[in-house]
């Protein structure tokens, strides 16, 4: 008869003695009997944490000594074993870990890793510490899979799965990159050590399930991690926790990246250790922090009365070699409204060059658009009347030139499952044309959990009256301050908070804040010391603020001079503030920088992060910036952060007259934007003329740019505004849209386009001829799209011997970069402002269609939640002290430590 199936041999209890058995158990070597291991265990046994004998099985003794603990662990039949590691003599206690599930801070069951030492007969002696193995919030974790050291678990909401967390107990990945060098990797692992328990810490990945699915199943089969739900299956490597596998099979399952950023210089690193630790804690170490940083005040202004005021050798030496580069700002253009107007200075007696703009136009390091105004200019103020050593350094930028992206660090903060983000700026060569710097984003998540969404992803909820800095859809740079409510606007695809606004409608301070960080919540704060902010003035532009040995409100003060209409405080303290700018190209395009390098302040290497062959350069905004592991945001980075890039506008590089063309004519090729019906900057039209490219002697081609972002088609029978957005920019006469199947050019949300297909939202302009197949002899235009999405346009000058084709039109717009073209029947008689023909002389419009444009608000500055109101610090105090995660709950049991706060 066959026996009944049970436990297995590790599950089952031992059977004790029993009569007739007593001779073969003193047969046995004397470290074998059970007995003999039970009294050996119960000297390392941790007082206070009661096994007991009597449980059915080590799963039941388990979760009856995790309750004693205060962990309520789920059914015994949910807990998983992994396998026993041996002891280190023969017939010793072995160790085990085993995974649980127990109700979280949040109130959803998450896994525990719990240490614990087995009998050789696998009856549960000891049990340690246990430990969260995820970061998720809010979210349910399924029973696990487990194999080997591998766990794996499903995350949760409403019975819809959103992802897949990959836990291995062996260890995390090792660190790579120019920053780990030894001493960061002892960092690294003394930090894994407090967090996890062990120095190699723990390798997770995320894996995100798109769509959401209900059902989801999970297994170790054959190597891989196994995910099925509603009739699908994906796999990815079982080891992908420990390695950077790129990919998984399914395309329904999206890994995240698991690389870790740089960690901090010693001083920074070490204040985040004690602040982690439950002897120190957070409070504590902001007590200690606030009496050092008092010491320091003292200390300066002793200096400065004793030793006398160094500011102006200071200055020259932060701002360098930038005023001899770049011209102080001597008026603002009327076309632009660009630089903004001086600063007044707070001090009666200002020191030279103070509150005046250098333009940053001729800096190596900073990258502009060709043919447009600078989009940098940087200054000083001091705004502390009693610590006149002190200096706010200002960097202020065009938003209608400048894209603002905030980006997710790779350890901190983490979003509902636990997941971190890249913590790089994208590797794709668009991207790093187009990079131009990089700054630090605000406070840690755990001093306020304020919002942070990146790239569309949210990683923390926005918080009710935070202050707030947004990257919109069409690339503009919002300010505002965030009504009580949740949801986020369609239009916003990222955003960062930090605190209440430290300037709001041009005030100082107006939601009375009393705490700006640097002490513990409810302490007094007059904490002087390097503290970052941003802002929008109220010109529009956006404006970056770093200052040492200041308060918030100095920091405010320079804002109101700036003439800042939302302000708010970022990151503080040296080492976590500061701005860099870059330059970034392929190593072919690479040119010598013509001296050396300072390296105090300047860098230059490989760029790394997957894209071989690419080189950078960059510099600290000022010299003295203490903003450690120089050059920071060019690497991968553990903290939240934001870059910029350069969107193109108008005009763009000259073009060059063909070879054989003589320079009778200086103005040849080189893009006019002045005097056109633009209506505002970003200029929404440029024209020139150059040679034709195969017959330079015989005639002349006209060119006309348009920029999809400033201008858009008007509606039939609109009335045209004089000026601004609504304004009449352009007319002209067309051959009617194309038929279907035949090519057009479209005008839609993505711009201008060329295709048989229209784009989602887009319209038909006109149809043509594809310029892939011959040309027809007698085509009177052609029309192409460059890779800044701009649109030229290219007709013969009147007069001319030749036609367009034989002109060479096609070659021309090939060197202007315009992968699509199409040639159009006959030309389309643009006409400037409706009145003006591309030669400049008065004109009519040509009796029948013709299509309108009118000028459109580009791109740039604006504000957000505007209805938004000023409310007493009652009723928004609750609303922003409301905890999300990284903070023990009272009812979190004391045994249980987290490692959701981990890599801060």
């Amino acid at each position: 008869m066959p026996r009944p199936p049970g436990p297995s041999v590790l599950e089952r209890r031992p059977e004790g003695p029993r009569p007739g058995r007593l001779a073969g158990w003193l047969a046995r070597p004397f470290w074998r009997p059970l007995p003999f291991a039970l009294a050996l265990g119960a000297l390392f046994r941790p007082a206070g944490v009661p096994v007991d004998p009597a449980s059915a099985n080590r799963s039941e003794a388990l979760v009856k000594a995790l309750r004693a603990r205060g962990l309520r662990a789920t059914a015994p039949g949910e807990v998983r074993w992994l396998e026993p590691e041996p002891g280190l003599l023969p017939g010793s206690a072995a160790r085990a870990r085993a995974v649980v599930r127990a109700p979280s801070a949040e109130g959803p069951p998450v896994l525990y890793a719990v240490p614990t030492r087995l009998s050789p007969e696998g009856v549960l002696l000891d049990v340690g510490t246990p430990r969260r193995l995820t970061r998720s919030t809010g979210l349910e974790e399924s029973v696990p899979a487990v194999s080997g050291e591998r766990v794996a678990t499903a995350l949760s909401a409403d019975g819809m799965a959103l992802g897949v967390q990959l836990i291995d107990l062996g260890g995390e990945p090792a660190p790579e990159g120019p920053g780990w060098t030894a001493l960061a990797r002892v960092q690294n692992g003394l930090t894994n050590l407090q967090e996890t328990g062990q120095w190699r810490g723990l390798g997770r990945r995320s894996v995100r399930l798109v769509p959401p699915s209900s059902g989801v199943s999970l297994a170790f089969e054959r190597g891989s991690l196994v995910v099925r739900a509603e009739g699908r299956e994906g796999r990815l490597p079982a080891d992908a926790a420990r390695t950077s596998a790129p990919v998984a099979d399914g395309a329904w399952l999206r890994l995240e990246p698991n690389e870790k950023g740089q960690v901090g210089n010693l001083v920074t690193w070490a204040v985040d250790r004690a602040r982690a630790s439950e002897v120190i804690g957070d409070e504590r170490m902001q007590a200690v922090k606030a009496v050092a940083f008092d010491a320091l005040d003292w200390a300066m202004r002793a200096k400065s009365r004793v030793g006398g005021d160094s500011s102006a050798a200071e200055v020259e030496r932060d701002l360098g070699d930038l005023k001899a580069q770049g011209a102080v700002a001597a008026f603002t253009d009327p076309d632009t409204g660009w630089p903004p107007a001086p600063l007044k200075p707070v001090l009666d007696k200002p020191m030279p060059g103070e509150g005046e703009w250098i333009l940053l136009d001729r800096d190596p390091f900073v990258g502009g658009n060709p043919g447009a105004p600078p989009a940098f200019a940087t200054t000083y103020l001091r705004a502390d009347r009693e610590r006149p050593y002190t200096r706010i350094y200002i960097t202020v930028w065009d938003p209608r030139q400048v894209e603002l992206h905030p980006a997710a660090g790779a350890a901190e903060p983490v979003d509902a499952t636990g997941n971190a983000g890249p913590g790089l700026i994208p590797r794709t060569p668009k991207t790093m044309r187009r990079l131009v710097g990089a700054f630090n984003g605000g406070f840690q998540a755990m001093h306020g959990e304020f919002g942070l969404m990146a790239d569309g992803h949210m990683y923390l909820p926005p918080k009710p009256y935070g202050a707030t800095v947004a990257e919109l859809r069409d690339g503009s740079t919002a300010f505002g301050v965030w009504p009580a409510s949740a949801e986020v606007p369609e239009q916003v695809v990222g955003y960062r908070q930090n605190l209440t606004p430290l300037v709001f409608r041009g005030k100082l301070n107006p939601y009375g804040r009393t705490w700006w960080g640097g002490t513990p919540p409810g302490s007094t704060d007059q904490v002087h010391t390097a503290r970052s902010g941003l802002c929008l003035t109220a010109d529009r532009f956006v404006a970056y603020f770093y200052g040492t040995e200041i308060d918030a409100m100095v920091l405010g003060e320079a804002m109101l001079r700036a003439r800042c209409d939302v302000g708010l405080h970022l990151d503080m303290n040296a080492g976590h503030t500061g701005l860099e700018f870059y330059h970034a190209a392929p190593a072919a395009e690479w040119a010598p920088f013509g001296r050396p390098l300072q390296h105090d302040w300047e860098a230059e290497g490989d760029l790394g992060g997957g894209m071989p062959g690419w080189r950078f350069r960059g510099r600290r905004m000022v010299r003295g910036m203490g903003l450690m592991n120089f050059p920071r945001y060019i690497h991968r980075e553990g903290r939240d952060f934001f870059y910029l890039t350069l969107r193109p506008v108008l005009p763009g590089a000259d073009v060059k007259p063909p070879a054989g063309a003589s320079a009778d004519d200086p103005s040849e090729g080189r893009w006019r934007v002045r005097g056109l019906p633009q209506q505002g900057f970003p200029f929404a039209l440029a024209t020139t003329v150059v040679r034709a490219p195969s017959a330079p002697g015989a005639g002349h081609v006209r060119l006309l740019k348009l920029d999809p972002r400033a201008l858009r088609p008007a509606d039939e029978g609109a009335a045209f505004a004089p000026q601004g957005p609504g304004a009449l920019v352009l007319t002209w006469q067309g051959p009617p849209p194309a038929r279907p199947s035949e090519p057009a050019l479209w005008f839609g949300p993505g711009g201008f386009s060329l295709g048989e297909k229209a784009p989602p939202g887009a319209k038909a302009l006109v149809g043509g001829v594809a310029a892939s197949g011959p040309p027809p002899l007698d085509a009177g235009a052609l029309v192409g799209v460059d890779p800044d999405g701009m649109l030229v346009y290219a007709e013969m000058e009147p007069g001319s011997a030749l036609s367009l084709v034989a002109s060479g039109a096609d070659a021309l717009l090939n060197e202007l970069g315009c992968a699509s073209k199409m040639w159009l029947a006959r030309s389309l008689q643009p006409l400037l402002g409706g009145t003006t023909s591309l030669g400049g002389v008065a004109a009519a419009p040509s009796p029948g269609p013709s299509l309108a444009f009118v000028r459109a608000e580009a791109p740039g500055g604006r504000t957000l939640f505007d209805d938004t109101p000023v409310v007493d610090i009652k009723q928004w105090y609750p609303l922003q002290s409301k905890r999300i995660r990284y903070f023990r709950k009272p009812n979190e049991p004391s045994g249980a430590s987290s490692a959701s706060g981990a890599s801060h």
